[in-house]
């Protein structure tokens, strides 16, 4: 993943339809390539973590377009949470957005509106059967995860640049009792479920607590991965699995698999130790430049921006140029001359 940089601070937007949070400038390394951008999120935190979706993208511009397009789509989502719009207006909203950002899809967004709707209504219902010891609870899945709010839904949608529409609100009953799943089949128990596992030859590692922060359809989903393409599998996919073999009793199958597993995730977790001691130098470099312009600025430098250039003036002279492709070292080298040449004397 590529280097970058968030500032401090965003400035605050207003809080219309057009909202878009906070706003804050990034510096981002593309392959050496330095490039000055904005981002909009509800704090830092989320700045940060839209941008290392970027980072990861092939095409950082229509990336950085989709990012800012989601996230007027999450306020306005928020403004009907709290009341202060119709769904009839978030639909319209969520509609005109997309269109000018060219990612309509087939999906119908007014079920997406209306599941907040029943977000609200339930959350409503749930509140006046809290005393039952059997009640119903919503929750929200979205591509094969299941998330206890709506918003924690949306959030895992714009991280990984999936469309947040596909979420669908699912009514649940919840019971105190622990139940224990082999595929089709559910137990009272989780060794009435290993003793039907070992007498009928099946995997016991397919056993599933009714508790578990996994479904019964991705962990066969996992399982088949594993038995499969076992080397090809994602650092995440590895680490989703062992975390849960972890947890469930041991057994000599189980056991195989999590030293499996340990061996895809030291192969992946060598490879990104690799890349972030790179990646390190990069950054270091790209803060000290980040000071250097600082410095330069409280000393009355100004910049001005125009498509994929910026320029810098001191005195109303344009003192250096550089364009979006530019390397980072180029532009750090030149900037330090600039420095020795014309502020070095003032500071």
């Amino acid at each position: 993943m590529r280097y970058f940089t968030v500032s401090s601070r965003g400035r605050k937007g207003s809080t219309t339809f057009k909202a878009l949070g906070y706003e804050y400038e990034v510096m981002m390394d593309f392959n050496g390539s330095l490039v000055d951008f904005l981002i909009y999120a509800d704090n830092r935190k989320s700045a940060i973590e839209k941008c290392k979706v970027i980072a990861m993208s092939d095409n950082y511009k229509k990336e950085i377009q989709y990012q800012n397009a989601l996230q007027q789509i999450n306020v306005a989502y928020k403004l009907l949470e709290a009341g202060e719009h119709t769904a009839d207006q978030i639909n319209d909203y969520v509609k005109r957005i997309k269109n000018q950002y060219n990612i309509i899809d087939d999906t119908n967004e007014s079920k997406v509106v209306e599941s907040i709707v029943t977000t609200n209504e339930t959350s409503i219902n749930t509140n006046a059967e809290e005393s039952q010891s059997i009640q119903s609870e919503t929750t929200y899945t979205a591509y094969n995860r299941t998330f206890s709010t709506y918003e924690e839904a949306v959030n895992y949608c714009n991280e990984s640049d999936f469309d947040p529409s596909h979420i669908e609100t699912v009514g649940t009953a919840v019971s105190d009792t622990e139940l224990f799943h082999l595929y089709n089949q559910t137990f009272s128990s989780y060794w009435d479920a290993y003793n039907y596992a070992i007498t009928n030859r099946s995997d016991v590692s397919m056993i599933l607590s009714s508790r578990a922060n996994i479904s019964n359809q991705r962990l066969r989903d996992l399982r088949t991965m594993y038995a499969t393409a076992k080397y090809t599998m994602s650092y995440e996919d590895a680490k989703e699995y062992y975390n849960h073999l972890t947890t469930i009793p041991s057994t000599s199958n189980s056991e195989d698999i999590i030293h499996g597993l340990k061996h895809v995730i030291e192969r992946h977790e060598s490879r990104m130790n690799a890349e972030s001691q790179r990646q390190a130098n990069m950054l270091q470099l790209i803060n000290q430049q980040q000071d250097l312009l600082n410095k330069m600025y409280s000393l009355g430098m100004t910049k001005k921006e125009s498509g994929s250039m910026v320029k810098y003036y001191y005195n109303d002279e344009c003192i250096y140029t550089w364009f979006s492709g530019t390397s980072v070292e180029k532009i750090y080298n030149d900037l330090f001359q600039v420095y020795q040449q014309k502020f070095k004397q003032v500071g």
